[in-house]
């Protein structure tokens, strides 16, 4: 089908509907790769924020209870493992 756009002759375009249809193209491409790419950033930083938290849980519950250990803080701030978060990044 793009054949029928080019002229046989020379290989320019036939029509400059060509050239939009290509830059329309080139341009959603690059708008999505923009949008997958912060949209993974994102879950990336919100991932390393959250065992921010945990961390300072943890380390607040060692500092602070009498007779805790490392087992019971991380039971107690940590939990089970939360649904939003994928299996390969849960927090163990």
């Amino acid at each position: 089908m793009l054949y029928r756009l080019l002229d046989p002759r020379d290989g320019n375009p036939r029509e400059p509907v060509f050239w939009l249809v290509v830059a329309a193209v080139v341009c959603a491409q690059l708008l999505a790769f923009y949008l997958v790419c912060t949209h993974q950033v994102r879950r990336a930083e919100a991932r390393l924020a959250q065992v921010e938290v945990e961390r300072m849980a943890s380390n607040d519950c060692l500092q602070y209870m009498a007779q805790s250990t490392i087992a019971s803080c991380a039971t107690r701030t940590m939990g089970a493992p939360r649904a939003d978060v994928p299996p390969d990044y849960a927090i163990r």
